[in-house]
């Protein structure tokens, strides 16, 4: 997908006039089915688990067409054609925040999955996407973040209430992982996590501070421990900064 670097230059109060969106409500990912794409179609999945402006949802377009909107730790489905679209992020217009445009190819009888990113820069520069994921990846993050976007959940399919089995403990060595690494160099290198989390750093409230670590994410491997990392503020981009071995991680 074709990313283009974004510039923006927050305007006091324009977040106020464009409104905040509402929490979702819908069943959380891991109390749902997600459908089955028919033979003659695809599903794309996209989620929200943390994107900048924090309080605004944004529109997700398929061919110009908006398919639905994504506010702040939600996700939603659709059914989709194979073959090549254009996909697009849109912000309400009074934010006088910029959107991204990109390609996607889908192929029928198989599910994609997006993550949407957003920073801001403090306020300087803003960057949005929408990121093709890996099935585990995205799973993983969506059982611990998300709830279906409210519009769709009178049309959720709720997974049949049985207690889940306890994740085996996977053949793991975190030894191999290294301080800078990226999230796709992680997952070469042990896998997809069982669970993400993120949470700020604190750093983001310091006045006058414009570097970056002001969030951090946390993949957990069940029994073996946690790899940890650094969200730039400028770019989204996930680097690791340390490891922690824990048997007693989810």
């Amino acid at each position: 997908m074709k990313i283009g670097g974004l510039r923006h230059l927050c305007i006091i109060g324009t977040l106020a006039l464009a409104g905040c969106a509402s929490a979702p409500t819908g069943p959380k990912f891991g109390e749902m089915v997600l459908p089955q794409p028919p033979q003659d179609k695809a599903v794309m999945v996209v989620y929200r688990e943390y994107a900048e402006p924090t309080k605004l949802a944004a529109k997700i377009d398929v061919d110009g067409t908006q398919v639905f909107a994504i506010p702040q730790q939600g996700f939603a489905h659709a059914l989709v054609d194979p073959g090549k679209h254009q996909l697009a992020i849109r912000w309400p217009a009074a934010s006088g925040t910029p959107g991204w445009q990109g390609d996607a190819e889908w192929e029928a009888g198989q599910t994609y999955y997006y993550q949407l990113r957003g920073t801001s820069g403090h306020g300087w520069y803003f960057k949005s996407s929408l990121e093709p994921t890996a099935k585990g990846l995205a799973q993983a993050t969506l059982k611990d973040c998300c709830r279906l976007i409210t519009e769709m959940k009178a049309d959720a399919t709720l997974a049949t209430a049985q207690p889940q089995a306890p994740a085996s403990r996977r053949s793991i060595d975190l030894a191999n992982i290294r301080q800078e690494m990226r999230e796709s160099e992680v997952i070469i290198a042990i896998g997809s996590p069982d669970h993400v989390s993120s949470e700020s750093t604190g750093k983001r409230g310091i006045p006058f501070y414009f570097g970056s670590d002001t969030r951090r994410v946390s993949w957990s491997y069940t029994g073996v421990g946690y790899v940890v990392f650094s969200r730039n503020e400028y770019n989204g981009e996930l680097r690791v900064v340390e490891t922690k071995a824990d048997a007693n991680a989810p």
